[in-house]
């Protein structure tokens, strides 16, 4: 699912773990933060729908980037494919981390 510049309400709804953001089509959509993972000095959000959406499966995650401007907080689609794989890349090897401890 593309979306253009989501934000959340303000950095009580990441505390509160219940993140809204808006698609391409300015629809109003629910997401259950479940982790947000700091890569190369950025932060990247692990979003789960609320409610079921049709371009994310039962049990997949959305990740986006997590981005402050002016203590304004905003989930963002990651646009660079190649940063979308490092991230990704990086998530997978630190659960290969945590299944060796």
């Amino acid at each position: 699912m593309k979306k253009d510049n989501e934000k959340n309400k303000n950095q009580d709804d990441i505390q509160n773990k219940i993140i809204e953001v808006l698609d391409e089509d300015g629809n109003l959509i629910k997401f259950e933060l479940l982790d947000i993972i700091e890569y190369n000095s950025n932060e990247y959000g692990l979003l789960k729908p609320t409610s079921p959406l049709d371009d994310i499966e039962e049990g997949e995650v959305a990740l986006m980037k997590l981005v402050e401007d002016n203590d304004e907080y905003s989930f963002e689609v990651i646009e660079d494919d190649d940063e979308f794989e490092e991230v990704v890349d990086y998530m997978e090897a630190l659960q290969v981390d945590d299944e060796i401890k």
